[in-house]
């Protein structure tokens, strides 16, 4: 993520951190605060930062080394292996756990699978192995809704309530035919510590308007 200043483009945790060098009594580096911290604080400041052009590439080699790590792993079974990389995809066992759950997307409403995706609340590459295989940790989504959900531009409250982040256009939700304001349905207990991660780092709004 970077700040847009003058049409030229800075590291936020790079600004984040010579900011907090002008009032803290040590320099900040990169591993004092989270990605989702320096976005909340630099928004709430004015400067939202905006996502790297290559936000989704960098996505992809996080999540190629962690399916890496897993295939080295001598420490578990290789149809382990295979369920959680599976999971990565949105398939196998990950997505049985989560159909036995979510039934349809609960934006659009639709429930033919076939287009639907299986897709992790907590992303697959920060989630523990048991967390890529619990259906808790997934929704099923129509691929636009998918989108949004994936790269922080909506979340839900636990009750259900649609959260949009600032950044996203409204003609995007209109386009779409999603119709604001929105309450999907009340989330059971079990998917709720994974939305409090949705909303406290990947979804790209203040933390103000956060309200679980």
């Amino acid at each position: 993520w970077d700040v847009i200043y003058k049409g030229k483009r800075y590291p936020q945790k790079a600004v984040m951190g010579l900011a907090a060098d002008r009032v803290s009594e040590r320099p900040l580096g990169p591993s004092d605060f989270t990605a989702g911290q320096c976005r909340r604080y630099l928004t709430k400041l004015g400067f939202p930062p905006m996502p790297k052009v290559d936000e989704a590439a960098e996505r992809e080699e996080e999540e190629d080394a962690a399916e890496a790590e897993i295939r080295q792993r001598t420490d578990i079974r290789p149809t382990v292996k295979e369920q959680l990389v599976n999971a990565r995809r949105g398939q196998g066992v990950f997505k049985s756990n989560l159909q036995n759950i979510e039934k349809r997307c609960r934006v659009t409403g639709l429930k033919d699978t076939a287009h639907l995706r299986a897709s992790h609340i907590k992303p697959w590459c920060k989630s523990t192995n048991e967390e890529r295989l619990d259906g808790n940790n997934g929704l099923m989504l129509s691929p636009h809704v998918d989108h949004l959900f994936d790269s922080g531009f909506i979340s839900f409250t636990d009750s259900g309530d649609l959260l949009v982040a600032d950044i996203l256009k409204s003609r995007v939700l209109t386009t779409w035919g999603i119709s604001l304001p929105l309450n999907v349905g009340r989330f059971r207990p079990e998917q709720a510590k994974y939305l409090d991660y949705h909303r406290r780092v990947v979804f790209l709004a203040l933390l103000s308007q956060i309200r679980a």
